[in-house]
C-alpha cells in the first residue's frame, strides 16, 4: 500500500496541520506551564493502541507535529491486536489513569461506555471539531444510547471488488447492483477448468465471518435485534433470504471453491492476489493489495464497486474513533489530542495514506478536489465513503461479542450442512434472546 501511494503521500505530507483549541474534562496540566501559547506544555499523555496497526504507525508517524505545537508530550502504549480488548479493559477496571486516550475499536464502545469508562464527548468538544462535519452513520459507530463517546477518525464497510478482464472477456459491461445480478455474473465467472471462481464467501466458525453475514442481512432487510425496543428479530423471512442466498451461491451455483466452508478474511484476499477469483465483497484493502506487484497477480486488473443490493442498498459499518478514559488525570489535554487527530488536514493526509476514507466530509471533499491525488485514489475513496454513508451500526450492545460468536456458528452450521436454515435460525433467535438480556 505505501509503495502503491508514495507519490502521493509525499505531496500530502506538505499540507500544513492546524492546532486545534483544548477539549473538556479536568487536569492540572495548566499549572505546569507558564506559557500561555502552551498552558500544557511538559503534560505526557498515554495513546492505548494496537500494536502494528497502519493506523497506529500513521498517528506515530505525525503525532511529533501535535508535540511541537502544544508541548503535550504523547507516549504509545501499544498491544497486539489479540489481546488490545481484554488489555485495555483490565486497565480501565483498574481505574489508575494509567491511559489518556483509546484508540476505540468500535464493538468496544457499548461496553465501555455502559461500565462508565469513556468520557461523554461534550457539547464544547462538538463545537471544536464541528460536530456538523461528520457523517450520521460515522457518528452512530461511536454512540451508544444516544451518547457520543468517542470521535471517529475511519470507517469502512465491504464493497465490489471485481477482475475488470475477466468481466470484459466474460462480455459483462459494468459490475452487478443486485442479488440477482451478483449471483449470474458469478456463475458466469466460474470456469473450474482454469481454476477461476465467480465469487468466494467466508463461512469459517470465527469471528470474522460474521461481519459479513451481516452485511447479508441488512440487505435482505433484517436485523438480528431491533435496538430501540430490545426485540429479537433474528427469526425473520429476511434472515433465512440471506442465508439461503449464500448458501445457493455455494452449493447450488458453485460458483464459490468448496474451501470457503473454511476460509475466512485472509484466505479470501490470498485467492483473489492470486487471480483465482474473479469477484468478492470484502474491506478496502484489498485495492491496495492488488495493487502491489510483490504480493498481486492481477495489478492493473481490479475495479471497485457498492456493495450488491438486495432489499436494501446497505451494509454494516465498523469504524475507529479516539476517546478519553473516564480515570484519565489529564483529560483537557487528551481531547486536545483526539480534536487535533480528527481535524480536517490531518484526516486529509490519513486517508490518502492509508487508502482508506474517514467521516469528516470536509476531508474527503479535500481528496476530491485535489490535482495531487490521482483518480484512481479518488474513485476508490469515493466509492467506499459513499457505501458508508449507506451503512449501519450493527454493534450498538454490551453484548455484541456474544452476539458475534453465536452468529459464528449460525453461519457455519447452515453453510457446512449441519443443520437446515429454519431450524438453526430459531435456535440462534433463542440464545439471542438469552445474550442480549444479559443472562
Amino acid at each position: 500500500m505505501k509503495k502503491m501511494l508514495a507519490t502521493i503521500l509525499a505531496l500530502a505530507m506538505a499540507i500544513s496541520v492546524t492546532a486545534c483549541a483544548s477539549g473538556g474534562g479536568s487536569s492540572s496540566a495548566s499549572q505546569q506551564s507558564g506559557n500561555s501559547d502552551k498552558p500544557y506544555e511538559g503534560t505526557k499523555i498515554v495513546y492505548a493502541g494496537e500494536s502494528g496497526s497502519a493506523f497506529g504507525e500513521f498517528y506515530k508517524s505525525v503525532t511529533p507535529e501535535f508535540t511541537e505545537e502544544t508541548g503535550i508530550n504523547v507516549e504509545f502504549f501499544e498491544v497486539a491486536h489479540a489481546n488490545t480488548h481484554d488489555r485495555f479493559l483490565t486497565e480501565a477496571l483498574a481505574g489508575t489513569g494509567s491511559i489518556d486516550v483509546y484508540q476505540l475499536d468500535q464493538p468496544w464502545i457499548p461496553e465501555f461506555a455502559s461500565m462508565g469508562y469513556l468520557e461523554e464527548v461534550t457539547d464544547e468538544i462538538k463545537t471544536q471539531i464541528d460536530i456538523d462535519d461528520f457523517s450520521e452513520s460515522g457518528l452512530s459507530t461511536m454512540s451508544y444510547n444516544g451518547t457520543l463517546y468517542g470521535i471517529p477518525f475511519q470507517y469502512h464497510t465491504p464493497v465490489i471488488f471485481y477482475r475488470t478482464d475477466l468481466f470484459e472477456a466474460a462480455g459483462l459491461d459494468s459490475p452487478p447492483e443486485t442479488w440477482d445480478e451478483y449471483r449470474e455474473y458469478a456463475k458466469i465467472l466460474t470456469d473450474e477448468e482454469k481454476g477461476i471462481y465467480g465469487t468466494c464467501l467466508e463461512a469459517a466458525a470465527v469471528l470474522e465471518p460474521v461481519t459479513h453475514f451481516l452485511d447479508k442481512i441488512l440487505q435482505a432487510g433484517g436485523n438480528y435485534w431491533n435496538a430501540e425496543t430490545g426485540e429479537v428479530t433474528f427469526d425473520s423471512p429476511e434472515v433465512k433470504n440471506a442465508l439461503q442466498w449464500m448458501y445457493d451461491l455455494q452449493h447450488v451455483d458453485k460458483s464459490s471453491p468448496e474451501g470457503a466452508l473454511g476460509y475466512e478474511n485472509g484466505d479470501v484476499y490470498n485467492l483473489f492476489l492470486e487471480g483465482q477469483v474473479a469477484m468478492v465483497s470484502e474491506w478496502p484493502y484489498f485495492y491496495a493489495g492488488a495493487q502491489d506487484p510483490e504480493q498481486s497477480n492481477v495489478v492493473g486488473k481490479v475495479g471497485i464497486a457498492a456493495p450488491p443490493k438486495g432489499t436494501d442498498a446497505t451494509s454494516a459499518l465498523w469504524a475507529f474513533g479516539y476517546g478519553v478514559s473516564s480515570a484519565s488525570k489529564n483529560k483537557d489535554a487528551a481531547w486536545m489530542y483526539c480534536v487535533w487527530a480528527t481535524s480536517k488536514d490531518v484526516l486529509t493526509r490519513f486517508s490518502i495514506d492509508q487508502a482508506t476514507p474517514n467521516p469528516r466530509a470536509s476531508a474527503m471533499a479535500a481528496i476530491q478536489d485535489s490535482s495531487e491525488v490521482g483518480d484512481d485514489i479518488k474513485n476508490v475513496l469515493g466509492v467506499i465513503d459513499e457505501s458508508c454513508l449507506r451503512a449501519q451500526n450493527v454493534t450498538n450492545t454490551p453484548y455484541f461479542p456474544a452476539v458475534q460468536e453465536r452468529l459464528s456458528l449460525t453461519l457455519s452450521n447452515v453453510m457446512s450442512g449441519i443443520t437446515g436454515i429454519d431450524e438453526e435460525v430459531a435456535a440462534t433467535a433463542k440464545d439471542l434472546k438469552g445474550i442480549l438480556s444479559g443472562s
